[in-house]
């Protein structure tokens, strides 16, 4: 039912629902292109699952699902409807994408999701632009054409950041007893230099935790290296595959761009990309292009 002004002036209010619907419309403006009716189902559907999900994740059942989700995956409780809601929520983002998709026009966004769809295409866009003018189409790519594709190597060098295969690296054992920032350490002692931990500086990459290409490009769009960038570890046990897994990812990932341009029909976050710990790595999610 829908209070009047002059219902609201006479009589005491409580202003959460309005509040809250006037606040969601400003955002489903941007993010849909479109503001609701505050009595439509679907407007106050999403409402519902989005207060729900909140003051679950709220309680002390969802702060113990979000700190030791391996454990509490497996214990009953009110927060194993957390899942299922965020299940709906997709399912209603997923709808409008379709709506978007079926009338998109990358040179008039008319909303978050089109501008989300145009920045999705654009990497893929610039390593073909890349490609084709530096390798073209009638030649397969070699090692030498890196040093001239400073875009392409700027991806492959973000994507092994951002996957962060081994954050806690593998073991090593110092050779003798050393003393590091004032802490003594053993001959013989196994030692784990976190990877995860300069990978994810940002004092070296700004917003770490997203994906971008920038982080290896100066302003000019060259190439820039970065010293906090160690995806094969560090020190003189470095992996010793290091120089062939380098051309390995040239080569492979450039051919396959060359040859493809490639498309799914899984709607990615920044969330649903990143890798999934496993016990001492990181681990793609299953994907279908």
């Amino acid at each position: 039912m829908t209070v009047t002004p002059k219902e609201m002036c006479e009589s005491a209010v409580n202003l959460t629902n309005i509040l809250v619907q006037a606040v969601a419309n400003v955002i489903c403006s941007i993010v849909f292109g479109n503001r609701f009716e505050y009595d439509n189902l679907k407007f106050l559907k999403l409402l519902n699952l989005f207060n729900e999900t909140f003051l679950l994740m709220s309680s002390t059942w969802g702060q113990l699902h979000d700190m030791i989700p391996e454990v509490m995956d497996h214990v009953p409780g009110p927060h194993q409807r957390i899942n299922k809601l965020l299940d709906e929520l997709k399912v209603f983002i997923n709808e409008r994408v379709k709506v978007n998709q079926k009338s998109f026009d990358p040179s008039n966004p008319r909303d978050f999701i089109d501008c989300f769809m145009i920045r999705m295409n654009q990497i893929q866009e610039k390593l073909h632009e890349e490609i084709a003018h530096v390798i073209g189409d009638n030649r397969s790519p070699n090692i030498e054409d890196r040093s001239k594709m400073p875009y392409t190597d700027a991806v492959i060098h973000e994507i092994q950041r951002f996957s962060d295969v081994l954050p806690l690296n593998l073991p090593h054992s110092t050779i003798k007893d050393i003393t590091f920032h004032g802490y003594t350490i053993p001959k013989g002692t196994d030692v784990y230099p976190l990877l995860y931990c300069a990978l994810r500086d940002p004092k070296y990459f700004p917003n770490p935790n997203k994906f971008n290409t920038g982080n290896f490009l100066d302003k000019d769009g060259k190439f820039k290296k970065e010293d906090a960038f160690i995806p094969f570890s560090t020190g003189k046990r470095i992996c010793a595959g290091e120089g062939l897994a380098k051309m390995e990812l040239f080569l492979v990932i450039t051919t396959i761009i060359q040859n493809f341009k490639l498309t799914t029909k899984m709607h990615l976050t920044d969330a649903d990309v990143s890798p999934k710990m496993t016990g001492f790595s990181n681990v793609a999610i299953p994907y279908e292009v």
